[in-house]
């Protein structure tokens, strides 16, 4: 007797690992959200997978690779932007894609980051921030971004990514919250036909970490920030774009080269 039982598909299951999810990112972690929003735009752009190379570093967002049908790496060198513009150069026909996060970008001090956006090396970075780190009586572990010993032994500033991104000579440069997963899926999608460096920054909470006390907070209480403090709008000076206790968070197309 023959089934009248259609088999249930998702448009996106030849990109993600369906066998392999649930993942072990934490329930409601962004970095699934991310994820599916390349994948998103990754077949909205009708780009062949096997062009795509998956560059990944340390911390959360290193297997990532391991939940979509894409080639992809580890990169256990520090300088991930160089690593993965090495790779740019060995393959010129590969679509190279670099998910990093704060890890990857402290142990670097984001100079891999200026180097390959100089040469143009053509590459999409999705950088995941969570705006988070830790520390401890020897000072800030850099397990997740921006406070760092300078050579006077203080603390320098965190870093503003797309303002740098920007400085340095990047093409697209975009900013994004988890709560933004349909403009995030476009920008991604708008960047894949950008020439040289690429970067989609995405600002998001860690959900079980609480900065003060290292306890479990409140989730809702956690996302409410991207959704209270987020501001839509075109930015005129570079420091606008700082994400240090702000009263409001820009987000959006912060620059794109095909407009200049």
């Amino acid at each position: 007797m023959e089934s009248n039982i259609l088999e249930r598909t998702h448009p996106i299951d030849d990109i993600l690992c369906t066998d392999r999810l649930p993942s072990v990112w934490c329930p409601g972690c962004s970095i699934g959200t991310v994820v599916y929003s390349f994948a998103e735009a990754l077949r909205e752009a009708q780009i062949d997978h096997e062009s795509i190379t998956l560059i990944t570093g340390a911390g959360c967002t290193a297997c990532v690779g391991d939940y979509v049908n894409l080639r992809s790496q580890r990169s256990k060198d520090r300088y991930l932007l160089d690593s993965a513009a090495d790779t740019k150069l060995v393959d010129p026909a590969s679509r190279v894609v670099v998910f990093m996060n704060n890890v990857d970008l402290l142990m670097s001090g984001a100079r891999d980051l200026a180097r390959v956006t100089r040469r143009c090396v053509p590459m999409l970075v999705i950088y995941i921030n969570n705006i988070l780190y830790m520390l401890t009586k020897d000072g800030a572990v850099i397990n997740c971004p921006y406070t760092r010993p300078s050579w006077d032994g203080k603390f320098e500033l965190p870093f503003n990514v797309p303002g740098l991104a920007i400085e340095y000579g990047a093409r697209y440069v975009a900013r994004w919250t988890q709560l933004h997963a349909g403009w995030l899926k476009y920008s991604i999608f708008e960047a894949f036909s950008r020439t040289g460096l690429s970067l989609v920054e995405i600002v998001v909470p860690c959900l079980v970490y609480k900065t003060d006390t290292g306890l479990i907070g409140e989730v809702s209480e956690r996302v409410r920030i991207y959704d209270t403090r987020t501001d839509l709008h075109t930015v005129d000076k570079m420091h606008e774009l700082d994400v240090r206790n702000p009263k409001h968070i820009v987000i959006g197309k912060l620059f794109d080269g095909n407009d200049t």
